[in-house]
């Protein structure tokens, strides 16, 4: 669980990349309680610690960073004993259908942000009634 936790911090990979990767690192053998680490890692990236540095006390910021680490390793250990043992262990289905979802939702989203960054970059809409 170390690892799957050190290994999300290392690579800087944050919200949109550890689910997948963690999907990936499962596929390899990798147990379900270090892709638990692993996924709650992207909250203690080295940027984020920076900016956690920045905006707390010292003393706050290295209580959150510590409850934070144990809280993940405690969580990816509950999740290995409880998945992995009592049910039986993850099952790998296909990928197809999500990838599909996956792929429509992204192009739904990359749709909106340019839509949004054009109507930023005109300026506010005025209307013209009240240009009169």
């Amino acid at each position: 669980m170390l690892v799957g936790l050190g290994l999300a911090v290392v690579t800087f990979i944050c919200s949109m990349g550890n689910v997948p990767i963690a999907r990936f690192l499962a596929m390899a053998g990798i147990p379900l309680g270090a892709n638990t680490t692993f996924i709650y890692g992207d909250l203690l990236i080295p940027p984020l610690v920076g900016i956690y540095r920045k905006s707390f006390p010292p003393k706050v910021t290295w209580t959150f960073l510590g409850l934070f680490t144990l809280g993940a390793l405690v969580a990816g250990a509950v999740m290995d004993l409880l998945i992995g043992n009592v049910f039986g262990g993850m099952q790998h289905g296909s990928m197809e259908l999500s990838d599909r979802f996956t792929l429509l939702s992204n192009m739904l989203g990359l749709a909106a942000v340019i839509v949004l960054a054009v109507v930023v970059r005109r300026g506010p809409v005025r209307d013209a009634a009240a240009v009169r």
